[in-house]
């Protein structure tokens, strides 16, 4: 009820599962790290029972029907998840669940991270700013230890500092590969659902190098896939500076220590709304990428099959878009 807050922690081991459950939270309706996972689907018969026997809650017949069917509703002034740190976490939607968030529905802040969401019982996106997915280095102070009065206190004073104030600044690390899944992705499976907004992978490799594998499966994205370099509002953040935490601006460029890995399967659409710079991709014969697309600077006519390199999608007129009944 105040101007921040969130709705579930997970962390570590945590397994955290809601099913027709309402939140109405100030920032975040759920924060993973330490590998803690949460779940947000719905209240059916079905999933109450066999949560009563894998759990054994002793439920009793009267109160599990009792039980209201419903779906989740997740509504926040920031993200509906945010991942961060190395261990990450993982977070999964199904059923009639509705996300209305103020910012990028997901974030991660350095974190490796598993997101799942598949729509096939309805479940529904929506951002405020037009962000889906939103991949940012850790913007988080170093912490110190200070000692007041004999007691030693364990505090973050800051500042966190942009670890490059420009693209062209920005170092190609060792560990980079863009165009290859490794252990530190984050991994996003969207399937049988319409998306409206925007997927940016944002990271600079200052702290851990990270990819966006991203899976679209009988899924239509309306809008951006792209590596970006990503500015706070404020070059430096301080404890008072706390709202600026996982608040950026996005330009998008070409990958360095950034790749975007995309797979189109079954039937998925992408009708690109704007410049796009990926590093991979791998379409099937049922998919669509409704752009132009160039490849290391080549235009080239989408067949089905994987192509890899500097890979810049741009958008095509809406009258092309609507004769278009094939690979673009």
């Amino acid at each position: 009820t105040g101007i921040a807050g969130y709705g579930c922690y997970g962390i570590g081991n945590a397994i955290d599962r809601f099913y027709g459950c309402d939140f109405d939270v100030a920032t975040y309706a759920a924060i993973m790290t330490g590998g803690g996972s949460v779940y947000f689907g719905d209240s059916t018969p079905e999933n109450v029972a066999r949560l009563n026997e894998e759990l054994d809650l002793q439920l009793p017949k009267e109160e599990m029907a009792a039980i209201e069917s419903k779906g989740s509703h997740l509504k926040t002034g920031g993200s509906a998840i945010m991942i961060f740190d190395a261990a990450g976490g993982s977070a999964e939607m199904g059923g009639s669940t509705v996300v209305e968030a103020g910012r990028a529905v997901f974030l991660t802040r350095s974190g490796v991270a598993e997101i799942t969401v598949d729509g096939a019982d309805g479940a529904e996106l929506h951002s405020d700013i037009g962000v889906i997915l939103q991949m940012i280095d850790l913007d988080k102070a170093q912490r110190q230890n200070v000692e007041i009065d004999g007691v030693t206190y364990s505090v973050y004073p800051g500042p966190w500092t942009e670890p490059y104030a420009s693209y062209e600044e920005i170092e190609l690390s060792a560990s980079a590969e863009p165009t290859e899944a490794t252990g530190r992705d984050v991994v996003a499976n969207f399937s049988n659902i319409e998306l409206e907004g925007d997927f940016y992978n944002g990271t600079t490799g200052a702290g851990t190098v990270q990819n966006l594998q991203l899976t679209l499966d009988n899924a239509t994205v309306n809008g951006v896939i792209s590596a970006s370099f990503a500015q706070h509002e404020k070059p430096e953040l301080y404890p008072e500076d706390w709202q600026c935490i996982g608040v950026v601006e996005n330009t998008v460029y070409p990958a360095i220590n950034n790749g975007v890995i995309l797979t189109l399967t079954n039937g998925a659409v992408w009708n690109v709304t704007g410049e796009s710079w990926i590093t991979s991709l791998t379409i099937d014969e049922s998919s669509i990428v409704n752009g132009t697309v160039t490849v290391d600077g080549a235009v080239i006519d989408l067949a089905p099959g994987v192509y890899t390199g500097e890979i810049h999608v741009t958008p095509i007129t809406g009258a092309s878009i609507e004769a278009s009944s094939g690979l673009t």
